[in-house]
């Protein structure tokens, strides 16, 4: 009868010791809206924890982040901002908070829209870059590059699903430019300018009914109303985190469609699609091109 095979002791004890070991931990980063979100998991797969600001419905002109939110913040490896008002009232307080803290910024290298004026007066960038899946793709291979700096060990996992990532926003892009060429009318209304890089984009004009952060006066909402009767406007955008109140008023005066989508959503790419779907049937195509996969 054979002995048991006996192991040595420091050699259960190495086995013991690595199996206590903790797991590594995945990188931490902060996004401040949904899209960002939507880009940065499909970078960081399961090496990556990705936390958001800015919540569903929420608005990042008056958001508030929350005690708990603050706290999680200690853990960030990185925070990549995006030029969203939040970030100008937070960002300066949470790196004095967190100094350890890195922030990417995803405006970096991207030719930005002119400057509005803020409540306050300051002017700043349109901060809607990811409305322009050609910005969108800068946006995300800096952010992979970054990633893969920060974590070596999966470098190469960051680049792949970066590849994949900038090349379906590449899709993207042409699938739009097809499906926007039959347009007849490429001007339309829309209460917050969140639009203003995909129409620059795609060769189309936005009309805006807020202006610096203010809803307009009796007299301005009279221009507006003249205005979108003039240019034959059928179609004002609104979004969830503003009121729709002044854009009705426009709409029903002008007899324009009024239609919700929510640039901020954490759905990217079905958030395009509808956005390209309702340009379509509202500014006029002949014809319904199925749509390519992007």
């Amino acid at each position: 009868m054979k002995k048991p095979v006996r192991l040595p002791q420091t050699f259960l004890f190495l086995l013991l010791f690595l199996g206590n070991l903790p797991a590594p931990r995945a990188l931490e980063l902060f996004v401040s809206i949904l899209p960002q979100q939507a880009l940065a998991r499909a970078l960081g797969g399961e090496h990556l924890q990705v936390h958001v600001l800015v919540g569903p419905g929420q608005n990042p002109a008056t958001y508030e982040p929350t005690a708990s939110q603050l706290a999680s913040l200690s853990r960030a490896d990185l925070y990549w901002r995006i030029g969203v008002p939040v970030e100008y009232r937070w960002l300066p307080r949470l790196r004095r908070l967190h100094p350890r803290m890195k922030v990417l910024d995803a405006r970096e290298g991207i030719p930005l829209l002119a400057a509005t004026r803020d409540r306050g007066g300051a002017p700043r960038a349109d901060p809607h870059i990811w409305m322009d899946p050609n910005r969108a793709r800068i946006m995300v291979a800096r952010l992979g590059e970054t990633l893969a700096r920060l974590d070596p060990a999966h470098a190469e996992e960051y680049r792949t699903r970066t590849r994949r990532l900038t090349e379906r926003l590449r899709r993207l892009d042409a699938d739009i430019r097809r499906r926007l060429a039959c347009l007849r009318t490429r001007t339309f209304m829309a209460f917050h300018p969140a639009w203003s890089y995909f129409a620059a984009a795609y060769g189309l004009h936005q009309l805006a009914i807020e202006r610096e952060g203010k809803r307009p006066g009796p007299r301005r909402l009279a221009h507006l109303v003249a205005q979108a009767k003039r240019r034959k406007i059928r179609l004002i955008l609104v979004q969830q985190q503003f009121s729709t109140a002044d854009a009705r008023a426009v709409a029903e005066a002008a007899g324009a469609h009024l239609v919700r989508l929510d640039p901020l959503s954490a759905d990217y790419f079905g958030m395009m699609e509808s956005l390209v779907a309702t340009l379509r049937e509202y500014l006029g195509c002949r014809h319904r091109p199925s749509a390519s996969k992007t």
